[in-house]
């Protein structure tokens, strides 16, 4: 039996609810034809040695059913039936209905809590892009639900830094749902944190979820971009293109049209000077040695992002010298290309591209580009996020891959023609190719800032009770993860500090955990020491808010509670009628003792007369075959 012991059951009646849980727990307890045993849950699953309630408390912050199905996954005993006396709300974990299924086990729930609906405004959603460009304004989705207010007005406000930004009046649909987007534009880089409001109304049962934060990375500066092209084409025209029309990118181009001529005389400081390198038709058989030794010195050594584009005019000769910097890796390449189409992965691509461009639709009816004739993969580290296919067909070879490895982000497609993509969305979505060149471009970016020592949380905001997984990154010079530097991380708000260990890992990894007693906004600043070399790293800081997940919520999920128990041939009852759930609990005790299991084992290979036996079988056979020449 596993009684949930979280606080949102507690939220109206405390002391009834509980008196209940006790009455019905004591009530099992000292039925004799019933053979029970207690736990609680949480966050996890604790045991009730001796089956006493005094633990029952209904203070835990989190809930987390799929605790309960790896407990009776791993439990040693047999169990014949299980109960679980819960209000259905699930704010940890996953959701436990299909595991509990192939338990093989009948799982009663009892529902206790407020069936009630109860008149509550908060805000579900917030989208928004992580990293912008300053002074280019961007787009904050916010999504609200409310439930009891339908035609009501209230007011909607956006802050940076606690700074109000901008703020709407709005009238809440009868729906429940509203949509409402506030125009950001940052003025400085940096990380920014932003928060959106909604203000509260008179009767709302909890203003906890009234409030949401998050943060957003904001690019300062034109980026440079140098897009170096073995030779005029098609596709350098639209990559140029796609990269010029971006206010905050500026581009240098080294074109290469002679053995050894450039387009507009362009000399080879664009290289030097360029933060990402977009390779086009480079390397080229006309390529001088000078240019390609230099290429392969930056982005191997100093750890330049790039993209590289394998098309027509690429020459696989030339192309041996920057095999170890490629995400990708060839077989035999033969002189010809085949016209392929691609095959998203959404999963892989939603990660690395906005909203806009990961579109299914999009994609299937782009036209076919020109891929080599030949084996190609993606090295360990590489992500493939677009497969190739001809009608529909998989070739085995992926179209586009990213890798993220150490100091070094790059980007391939392997195709070329890619100018195709542009030609053929112009009028349905013209601006389909120029965020796609400009969401690599944020990509690399992003990798151009890469440290020798960094930390990192697992998010930005968090709810009280909720642990900050920390996560460090160190290498050395050459950027090769170190496992054995001593790393501590010194968290701190406006009155109090905090001093954390990491427990080191593989691969340069290393973690810490975090849960403070307050809320509010936090700072922190790691240190690494290995030997007599000291690194500190970028600061970070990550907020904590006011309200507590456990009273977010707090209607009974009744219906999630019947669906768990039918999935596993169970029932769902009420509190206030466990009577007919005490009789089911007996028949099943009383049926699944008069089972009686006898396991016999007879080993066949080891008994000397069996083997006696099949050996003489095996002699009367020859004996036969042979009188019957059939030998």
């Amino acid at each position: 039996m596993f009684v949930d012991n979280s606080n949102s059951i507690a939220e109206r009646d405390s002391a009834a609810r509980q008196n209940q849980i006790v009455s019905f727990l004591k009530g099992i307890n000292s039925d004799g034809h019933i053979k029970a045993r207690f736990y609680s849950f949480g966050r996890s699953v604790d045991s009730l040695p001796g089956n006493r309630t005094e633990n029952i408390r209904l203070s835990e912050g989190r809930t987390n059913f799929s605790n309960i199905t790896d407990f009776l996954r791993n439990y040693k005993g047999p169990v014949n039936s299980v109960v679980i006396l819960s209000d259905g709300i699930i704010n940890d974990g996953t959701d436990p209905t299909y595991d509990a299924e192939k338990l093989h086990i009948p799982i009663f729930t009892v529902g206790i809590g407020d069936s009630t609906e109860r008149k509550n405004l908060r805000i579900y959603d917030i989208l928004f892009n992580q990293f912008v460009y300053s002074g280019k304004p961007t787009t904050i989705e916010t999504n609200i639900r409310n439930s009891g207010f339908p035609n009501y007005n209230t007011r909607v406000s956006l802050y940076e830094e606690n700074k109000l930004i901008d703020s709407k009046e709005i009238k809440l649909n009868e729906s429940g749902f509203n949509q409402l987007n506030f125009t950001y534009n940052p003025a400085g880089g940096g990380e920014k944190k932003l928060s959106v409001s909604i203000q509260p109304l008179p009767g709302e049962s909890t203003n906890a979820d009234n409030d949401k934060t998050f943060y957003i990375n904001v690019l300062s500066t034109k980026l440079k971009v140098g897009l170096i092209a073995g030779s005029p084409s098609a596709d350098v025209s639209a990559v140029a293109e796609a990269l010029e029309r971006s206010k905050d990118i500026q581009v240098k181009k080294l074109v290469q049209t002679s053995l050894d001529r450039f387009w507009n005389n362009q000399n080879l400081n664009s290289i030097d000077s360029s933060a990402i390198l977009f390779l086009i038709d480079f390397p080229a058989l006309n390529t001088p040695k000078s240019i390609l030794d230099k290429i392969v010195n930056e982005i191997g050594s100093k750890g330049k992002p790039f993209f590289f584009l394998y098309s027509g005019g690429v020459n696989n000769a030339q192309l041996s010298s920057m095999t170890k910097l490629l995400p990708f890796s060839t077989g035999p390449i033969k002189n010809e290309r085949i016209q392929v189409e691609p095959s998203i992965d959404r999963a892989a691509f939603a990660s690395y591209f906005s909203t806009d461009n990961n579109q299914e639709k999009i994609w299937n009816n782009l036209p076919p580009v020109f891929q080599p004739s030949g084996q190609l993969s993606a090295k360990p580290g590489s992500t493939v996020l677009i497969k190739s296919t001809v009608r529909g067909i998989p070739t085995g070879n992926p179209l586009i891959v990213a890798r993220n490895l150490g100091n070094q982000r790059s980007f391939s497609i392997l195709a070329g023609d890619i100018w195709r993509w542009k030609l053929q969305t112009a009028e349905s979505y013209p601006r389909f190719f120029y965020d796609l060149i400009d969401d690599i471009i944020k990509w690399l970016s992003v990798g151009s800032n890469k440290k020798q020592f960094s930390i990192m949380t697992d998010k930005k905001t968090y709810l009280p009770g909720e642990q900050v997984n920390f996560r460090a990154e160190f290498y050395d010079q050459r950027f090769l993860p170190v496992d054995s530097a001593k790393i501590e991380v010194q968290i701190f708000n406006k009155e109090k500090k905090y001093n954390l260990a990491f427990a080191p890992g593989n691969n340069g990894i290393y973690t810490a955990g975090f849960t403070p007693s307050t809320s509010g906004d936090f700072n922190y600043q790691g240190t690494a020491q290995l030997g007599q070399v000291k690194l500190n790293c970028d600061p970070g800081r990550f907020s904590f808010g006011t309200g507590q997940i456990e009273r977010m919520e707090t209607m009974m999920r009744s219906i999630f509670l019947k669906q768990l128990a039918n999935s596993s041939n169970g029932q769902y009852y009420w509190i206030d009628n466990t009577i007919p759930l005490k009789k089911r609990l007996e028949e099943i005790t009383l049926n699944s003792a008069k089972i009686k299991r006898v396991k016999s084992e007879y080993r066949i290979w080891s008994n000397q007369w069996a083997m006696i036996i099949v050996v003489i079988l095996f002699c009367a056979e020859w004996l036969i075959r042979k009188r019957t020449g059939m030998l």
